[in-house]
Formats: structure tokens, C-alpha cells, sequence
């Protein structure tokens, strides 16, 4: 930083001599260039240590380049150098025609009603909000060998959710109305691992919101309704 505000000045200095006022416009440069100076370097110092964190996102990505195994490479399934191909993660693969983005590619493979896991976990997270509990545990981590509680319920609200064609509103106005959510809530302590067959939700503490909501109509019976007497004291302190 030392060395570049002494080019700067050196330049200020230079363009001084030449300008025909001898100041105004050359000291105005000089300002801009030292403003720009110290942004960037508050911009290191906050790219230093966060890089890494945002280096995956690739701000600029450039599709052209080449990703190779770093030079200490010493795994067994590679050597340093080799340059690195993309390939999916599982199921079917996701074809990359010529100037096609690879991130929409990824993108579509993943979200694709193809990919059953991506349903799959959509469906479990949204019967854990009603009931409590997910179908399958895990399910932010699913695997070949995961196991649903009921495989069949499972099965069938997935190709539900495709069939709504991701409709999270319908697919949650189906859940509720169903004889399992509208039945007496269980009290018994859901257990990690243990089998829940789900004979109604599950008894859970309130949430925050739930709670803040609680408290705003025991204060006031109906609270989304407009206060018109305080409207009325508003407005004659306003016009007094």
C-alpha cells in the first residue's frame, strides 16, 4: 500500500508540472486514486480471511478452464495433474451439450423429478412441519440405505408432490386433511430411531412466532383489525 500512494503521489506530482493549473484537476485525480487505494484495501483485508468460503461460489466462473489435481496430490485414486471432469453424484447423468451453462445443468439434475431423493426430502420436511417427525430420519442426509417408517406412505406422497408438480400449498393442504393429522395429538416422547407409525401429530412446544401470536390476542381480542379510536387520537395530536 506504501509503495502504491508513493506511485500515486509521484503521478500527482508529474501531472501537476504538465496541467495547465497546477492543481485543481491533477490533485482531484490524485484523491480519486488514493479513495480507490483504500477500498481495496479494505477489500483484502475481508477477502483474506472469508476466500475460501466464497472462492466454491465462483463470483466470475470461466467454463473454459481446465480444474486439475493440485501438484501434492497423494491419493490413490488420481495423480497430480489429472485434469478433473464433472460427473453427478448418482443416478442418471447429466448431459452437457455444447454452450450450455454447467451450473443450469447441475441445477436442472438436481431439482429434476428424476432425482428421487430431491422429492424425497421435499416430502419429508414437510410432514415433519405438521406431524413432528419425518417419515425417514436423516432425511437433510439421505443414503442408499435409508429406511422410511412407512415406505409406502412415503412412495405415494412423492409422486404426489410430482404430480402437483411441486406445489408446496396443495401438498400441504392434502397433509392436513387427512385422518392422520386430524387426529388426537400423541403425547408420547418421540424417540430417535424408534419407530413412529403415526397415529396423529405429535404434541411439540409452541414456536416463537407461535407463542409472540398468543400473547398478541390475548391482548387483543382481534388483532388484525384497525384501531380506530387510536386512529382518531393520531389524528387530532397531528392536527394540533
Amino acid at each position: 500500500m506504501r509503495a502504491r500512494e508513493e506511485a500515486v503521489q509521484k503521478q500527482y506530482q508529474q501531472e501537476k508540472s504538465d496541467s495547465k493549473d497546477k492543481s485543481q484537476e491533477a490533485l482531484a485525480r490524485k484523491e480519486q486514486r488514493i479513495a480507490a487505494l483504500d477500498n481495496r484495501g479494505v477489500a483484502g483485508i475481508v477477502k483474506g480471511p472469508v476466500g475460501q468460503l466464497f472462492s466454491p461460489i465462483g463470483l466470475q466462473r470461466d467454463d473454459t478452464k481446465e480444474l486439475k489435481l493440485p501438484n501434492d496430490f497423494q491419493q490413490d485414486d488420481g495423480s497430480p495433474g489429472d485434469v478433473m471432469t464433472p460427473k453427478t453424484l448418482f443416478g442418471p447423468e447429466a448431459v452437457i451439450t455444447p454452450g450450455e451453462d454447467r451450473a443450469v445443468v447441475l441445477a436442472q439434475w438436481m431439482t429434476s423429478p428424476e432425482n428421487p431423493r430431491f422429492t424425497r426430502v421435499i416430502v419429508n420436511r414437510l410432514w415433519k412441519k405438521l406431524f413432528g417427525a419425518p417419515l425417514t430420519e436423516g432425511f437433510d442426509d439421505l443414503r442408499d440405505n435409508s429406511v422410511s417408517t412407512m415406505p409406502l406412505v412415503e412412495e405415494r406422497l412423492v409422486k404426489l408432490m410430482i404430480e402437483l408438480k411441486y406445489d408446496l400449498r396443495a401438498f400441504l393442504a392434502v397433509l392436513a386433511n387427512t385422518q392422520a393429522y386430524q387426529s388426537t395429538v400423541s403425547q408420547e416422547e418421540y424417540e430417535l430411531g424408534v419407530a413412529y407409525y403415526f397415529t396423529g401429530p405429535l404434541l411439540r412446544r409452541m414456536t416463537a412466532e407461535q407463542a409472540w401470536d398468543s400473547l398478541v390476542a390475548l391482548a387483543n381480542r382481534e388483532p388484525d383489525t384497525r384501531d380506530i379510536k387510536r386512529h382518531e387520537r393520531q389524528t387530532r395530536f397531528i392536527c394540533r
